[in-house]
């Protein structure tokens, strides 16, 4: 099976790897049978389209398409329909992996296998070509229905869930719980670690927001636990977690944008008290997860800093200016290790290529680094933003609105947690708006609609992004 014979540590089939609200509990043996059962259905090295949820039954399955070498697109089970529908058209999978209570909106497919309230479709498609070192496909995008697709091999998961599982210092007396969800590239790379190291996670759909998270958490006595900076600002605000010293639990770990100093200060400075890990990652999905790494011993030290590479990561700084030799030269940051993925996938075509990267990733990042290796994030140099540690493409927002309004012109910029859409046409902000929000999964509050005259442009007819003014 893939998750106990090609990872670096021993894992019992003895040992519980899911339990939920309910109580549930599946062991590792329990999953492997699983596994077993689908196979034996005939099912081959084909496409999936998994529309995950935070449940047993999503998760069990997860686990079985990836021991039984199929390969999974893991997508938002809430994406809209008409975007899932072109992302069906556009890559024609052999197979869905969907909750039994939403078989109805696909009725001209059978269902071949089922666990625990999801099942396998079997679509009519015929099969797809598929590159032998493919292991699984993520979004680009978040919830955009973006057919540009994340090709990673088995060899980039490997490598990046080692690394982050070291780092963690995970065992199998460790219990996870879920604060995102599974098409997350943080949120499968918190799956995986967890159970490439023979560990417990504690499954549910609760947010820290909520008692039933909690009590989940206590119950459980749950020892390490992972979140986005978005994660950080509602246990700072919003919870009593600074005031609250859990003791069954010893690491916490962050990724998916860059985390405030403020919150980066308070929590370093409570685990010193308390003798816990803080561990700060920076990553990117087109890398599998974890690039660089901030241990709770330096986080005051290099307060606003992304870390130091892994162990085996390369990193350098491409300046635009080659002659800038100063200390604080600023540049491009670039990857090299055997975590970086295959390259993108714009159409069922795509599958069947090889390592287009050489293990090299250009982020489009602006960064630099200090005299002691630690790098320092100095913005975006890309039309890329991260809202709530969900990526958005500010090109591909463009051209969903363009899809849904006739005649509408529009722009969109922004920064980390906001969103700036410009638009001129006969629409209102407030459906702008909405429409945005529901489209990316995100809250309205984090996007700002401006009905503009026009959109200005370079003589070219490109978009001036410098002269958008409300």
């Amino acid at each position: 099976m893939f998750w106990n014979e090609e990872w670096t540590r021993e894992v019992s089939s003895e040992q519980v790897a899911l339990v939920d609200k309910n109580g549930t509990c599946i062991t590792y043996k329990e999953l492997d049978e699983v596994a077993a059962n689908l196979k034996a259905t005939g099912v081959k090295r084909e496409l999936v389209f998994m529309l995950t949820e935070n449940e047993i039954g999503c998760l069990g399955g997860y686990y079985s398409v990836m021991a039984d070498n199929m390969v999974p697109l893991l997508l938002d089970a809430k994406l809209d329909r008409a975007l899932l529908t072109k992302l069906i058209e556009t890559y024609q999978p052999a197979y869905l992996w969907i909750n039994q209570k939403n078989y109805q909106e696909f009725p001209e497919y059978s269902s071949i296998f089922e666990y625990e309230g999801f099942g396998l479709l079997k679509t009519n498609f015929e099969s797809v070509p598929l590159h032998e070192d493919l292991a699984i496909l993520l979004t680009t995008s978040g919830s955009t229905g973006s057919p540009k697709l994340v090709r990673v091999s088995r060899q980039n998961l490997r490598c990046n869930t080692n690394m982050l599982a070291q780092n963690a210092k995970l065992t199998c007396n460790d219990i996870g719980i879920t604060t995102m969800p599974p098409n997350y590239s943080y949120g499968m790379a918190i799956l995986n670690m967890h159970w490439c190291s023979g560990a417990r996670m504690v499954v549910t759909d609760a947010t820290v927001l909520q008692q039933e998270f909690w009590d989940l958490f206590v119950e459980n006595q749950v020892t390490n636990l992972g979140g986005v900076p978005y994660t950080y600002e509602l246990l700072s605000h919003y919870v009593d977690f600074l005031e609250t010293d859990y003791k069954h639990l010893r690491v916490m770990t962050q990724t998916g944008g860059k985390l405030s100093e403020q919150n980066q200060k308070e929590f370093t400075e409570l685990f010193r008290k308390q003798g816990k890990e803080l561990l700060i990652w920076y990553g990117q999905t087109e890398a599998s997860g974890g690039l660089t790494y901030l241990s709770t011993e330096r986080g005051i030290e290099k307060l606003g800093s992304i870390g130091i590479p892994f162990p085996g990561v390369e990193v350098e700084i491409i300046s635009e200016n080659p002659n800038d030799v100063s200390a604080d030269a600023s540049g491009e940051l670039v990857f090299k290790c055997d975590s970086i993925s295959m390259g993108y996938a714009l159409n069922k075509e795509d599958l069947s290529k090889g390592d287009e990267r050489n293990h090299i990733l250009y982020t489009g990042d602006l960064a630099k680094i200090d005299n002691d290796g630690y790098l320092f994030l100095l913005g975006r140099i890309n039309r890329l933003i991260k809202i709530l540690g969900k990526r958005i493409s500010l090109d591909e927002i463009e051209v969903l609105l363009k899809n849904q309004y006739a005649g509408i012109e529009c722009a969109c910029k922004g920064e980390d947690d906001l969103l700036e859409i410009y638009y001129a046409g006969d629409y209102k902000e407030k459906e702008i708006t909405i429409f945005a929000g529901k489209i990316l999964g995100i809250n309205p509050r984090q996007i700002v609609s401006r009905k503009v005259d026009n959109i200005p442009r370079k003589e070219s007819g490109k978009i001036d992004y410098g002269k958008l003014k409300h």
